[in-house]
């Protein structure tokens, strides 16, 4: 009623005048102690958002603190890219490297590819029994079919390569920071060389490794963590898996793949001088690795976006 409506109105009005602006300074926030140091998540994507911006690795990483996932009416694209790396780990398992993908007839090479998408989508089913889902998983699957034959076409046009990794567990350690971190795949080349792909559903660049504030740090981080282990890596790449994209993007000493580039000096220009080699770049990566993960430690939390334009 009207008196309680002037009641509520009242009451509201005298916290309001009670109330005052707190300021807090939040840049430098407090170091990472040892203790938490211990607890910290989030692998590589812990350093993609300390470039992003400072104060989002800081909410995200040490206050726990994400905005909420959007709602939608069909698959997000999330959700799509969790199927499609479903289906690439179950297809390289079965495959295992060139060679057998090139004894494939097109008609066996169907079949599987078949038997793939569904193993794939009957995954994502497990854990997604609502009744909606189906008829969007149904969608899914026919259209993921098509997709992984023309991939595969990419993938035979390669030089000679077997998968020796799938989603391989490795651990790095940046000065304070121990980082977690889980690669699409591994191949090793015929030289005995490995080739690192991060698949990706929407679109990627090679510039987004370079400069002091990498956008995607992950495939750089990976190859200094196998260098670590006396690994020899000569390239890296984003497999970009879509249908408006289909193709590799990357770089290294070798070309592992159509996309992947080994002028270095011509494609690198975040860095100045640039890089001239593929040992002068990784090392430029270990400098802008280690000074992401000092500043993380050292509490540097501005408000500082990166600008990607």
């Amino acid at each position: 009623d009207t008196g309680a409506r002037q009641a509520w109105s009242e009451w509201w009005q005298q916290h309001r005048d009670r109330l005052s602006l707190l300021i807090h300074d939040s840049d430098p926030a407090p170091a990472v102690s040892a203790e938490e140091g211990t607890r910290l998540r989030g692998g590589s994507g812990l350093l993609a958002d300390q470039s992003q911006c400072p104060f989002r690795a800081f909410t995200y990483h040490r206050l726990h603190i994400k905005p909420l996932p959007e709602l939608g009416i069909s698959l997000s694209a999330s959700e799509r890219g969790t199927i499609l790396h479903e289906a690439l780990h179950r297809l390289w398992g079965a495959l295992e490297g060139s060679e057998a993908l090139l004894a494939l007839s097109a008609q066996d090479q169907e079949a599987l590819v078949v038997r793939i998408c569904e193993e794939a989508v009957a995954s994502f089913r497990q854990g997604n029994p609502q009744p909606r889902m189906q008829s969007l998983l149904d969608l899914e699957q026919e259209r993921l079919q098509p997709l992984l034959n023309q991939w595969l076409s990419i993938e035979r046009e390669r030089p000679p390569f077997s998968v020796a990794q799938r989603e391989e567990a490795i651990s790095v350690e940046i000065d304070e920071l121990v980082l977690n971190l889980r690669l699409d795949r591994v191949d090793k080349l015929a030289d005995g060389s490995l080739h690192l792909i991060d698949y990706k559903s929407g679109n990627s660049e090679v510039r987004q490794w370079m400069g002091e504030r990498p956008e995607q740090p992950q495939l750089p981080l990976y190859s200094l963590a196998l260098a670590a282990k006396q690994d020899k890596v000569s390239a890296i790449s984003f497999a970009l898996v879509s249908k408006k994209q289909l193709c590799f993007r990357g770089i290294g000493e070798q070309a592992a793949a159509t996309g992947v580039k080994t002028d270095i000096g011509k494609t690198v220009k975040a860095w100045e001088p640039a890089p001239q080699d593929w040992a002068s770049l990784r090392g430029m990566w270990d400098e802008s690795l280690r000074q992401l993960a000092q500043q993380f430690v050292r509490g540097d939390a501005q408000v500082e976006p990166l600008d990607t334009r």
